[in-house]
């Protein structure tokens, strides 16, 4: 008897669920997830936010009831419009309530929605915080143009400093040809949220979505912070060279935890 490995067969179908579909849809139409950041009133820049109305997503959440969800309704014009109970206000009170100078690890799928950007950002004032991400081109170049927007903040700078952004590498020994960072989980010391939620204006305002709360374990810090450095080089600025504009320079990188 002659011994046979196993191929795996993953049908074009099934890969379109996570690596065509989504790639292409996921980060929403521009005119509605743009009106947003062409409506931010130039007062509300400070205090650490491009937009210090963020500052209010932490409140009229209770994160007693563990679990967070959405159901699909008009793009938000104002953090105000968020609904209580919706998962980017859990994002934004597990956010508030890491203590300075402690570390937030993030996996993302894909990273495109200005809230959560805003959030990131501002927290990476008082805290590490590194983020694995899926290599998404569409991604990517949502958060060029997200930077590029608020540049008159300073954004280049304030992003560099405060976010450490990686890029997945999906082509490992033991991935495969759709391989991908599809994990979604985010994780102070203390608390985890962990979901189908994408960090996407799609996922905030046009799924249905649901994160739950949990508490972090020492494997998962461990199981970051190993891939992490296997990702060492493959920081964003890296993997893709235009991030960040020919004028750019680089200010000195705060302070890992």
């Amino acid at each position: 008897m002659v011994a046979t490995t196993t191929q795996y067969d993953y049908s074009i179908e099934d890969a379109k669920d996570d690596t065509g579909v989504d790639d292409k849809d996921i980060v929403g139409d521009d005119d509605e997830v743009w009106h947003y950041l062409y409506n931010i009133p130039e007062a509300n820049s400070g205090y650490g936010w491009f937009d210090n109305e963020m500052a209010l997503l932490c409140q009229s959440i209770d994160l007693n009831s563990r679990k967070f969800t959405n159901s699909p309704r008009p793009y938000d014009k104002r953090p105000a419009d968020v609904p209580a109970q919706h998962p980017i206000r859990a994002v934004a009170k597990v956010l508030d309530l890491a203590p300075p100078d402690s570390t937030i690890r993030i996996y993302c799928y894909a990273l495109s929605d200005p809230f959560a950007l805003d959030l990131f950002t501002h927290h990476g004032g008082d805290k590490t915080v590194k983020i694995i991400m899926q290599p998404c081109d569409r991604s990517v170049g949502r958060i060029k143009e997200f930077l590029k927007r608020l540049e008159r903040v300073n954004s280049y700078d304030v992003f560099y400093s405060r976010v450490q952004l990686r890029i997945a590498d999906t082509t490992q020994r033991g991935c495969t040809r759709y391989s991908s960072m599809h994990d979604k989980r985010l994780m102070t010391n203390k608390n985890c949220l962990v979901g189908s939620y994408n960090m996407t204006p799609v996922a905030r305002c046009a799924n249905w979505e649901a994160m739950a709360l949990t508490e972090t374990t020492q494997q998962e810090i461990d199981g970051f912070d190993a891939l992490w450095e296997t990702l060492r080089g493959r920081e964003i600025e890296n993997v893709y060279p235009s991030f960040y504009p020919d004028t750019f320079r680089v200010p000195k990188r705060r302070r890992e935890s």
